[in-house]
């Protein structure tokens, strides 16, 4: 059995543009920033969570000055001491998940301490769902917490357009059609011919629109095929969905593919 660890989610808020989140680490706590200034200044934080294993990956601040939080759970458990509602059509919760030994040439790895050490888990490991928290601009109210199917895939990357848009990006699942919405799917890149390329991390990917109270989605859009952690920005007005998943993916806010860009060997 995997040994479940309290989350704290801290989320510190001031007057810089939100940057999305590189690959979490779920053992550490996760942050959200906005700097004043130099960045020595917190205007407000909060802890959010329960008894479950999560940890955030991204999300941004809405028109209204709401503080989105984009992150992960390893189910079967999530219970961040708020009602929580699912988008779409919901699944089986997955199986509590088993710890993973690391090892050191073949052999189990051990601490100073002479414990095993064991794999962390992350935007890779079966069984992850993705989730949204909708927070008050002062960080003092939880207003909704809404989180994908279960097991439908990992966000690894997150932002919010100027109309309140929610959209999240990461690796897709079986299922990942049970959020909703208008799917479809799109051309994958072709494998890497170099024989000694590294094993792509991922094979399935997906992007997805919500609406601004994180309720629904508008639209899911998946691609198959070779790919690095999935990435996701949009331009300053909110017309260009950058989503990049083997190829770089340039849809429209209602999910239309303005163009796409092929990289030799693929995005990194």
């Amino acid at each position: 059995m995997l040994r479940r660890t309290p989350f704290a989610a801290l989320a510190a808020l001031a007057l810089l543009p939100f940057a999305p989140a590189q690959a979490p680490d779920p053992a550490k706590p996760a942050r959200v920033r906005k700097n004043v200034g130099d960045g020595s200044d917190v205007i407000a934080a909060t802890f959010l969570g329960g008894k479950g294993h999560e940890w955030l990956c991204g999300g941004g601040f809405a028109p209204d000055g709401s503080v989105v939080l984009v992150g992960n759970v390893l189910g079967p458990v999530f219970d961040p001491g708020v009602p929580v509602r699912v988008i779409g059509t919901d699944r089986p919760a997955p199986a509590e998940p088993k710890q993973v030994p690391v090892l050191d040439k073949g052999k189990p790895k051990v601490d100073k301490a002479g414990n095993p050490v064991f794999e962390k888990p992350g935007w890779r490991t079966d069984g992850t769902t993705p989730f949204v928290a909708v927070c008050s601009a002062d960080l003092k109210t939880v207003r909704s917490v809404h989180r994908f199917p279960w097991a439908v895939g990992a966000a690894t990357a997150a932002a919010v357009g100027p109309d309140g848009a929610i959209y999240v990006a990461g690796r897709a699942a079986e299922g990942i059609t049970a959020v909703g919405g208008d799917v479809a799917e799109l051309p994958a890149a072709e494998p890497n011919p170099n024989p000694k390329a590294d094993k792509p991390k991922c094979d399935h990917a997906f992007v997805a629109r919500l609406s601004p109270d994180a309720t629904k989605a508008a639209w899911v859009r998946h691609v198959k095929g070779p790919a690095a952690a999935p990435t996701l920005t949009l331009s300053a007005d909110g017309k260009q969905v950058r989503f990049g998943a083997g190829r770089l993916f340039v849809l429209d806010p209602a999910g239309k593919a303005l163009d796409t860009v092929t990289v030799p060997g693929g995005l990194k």
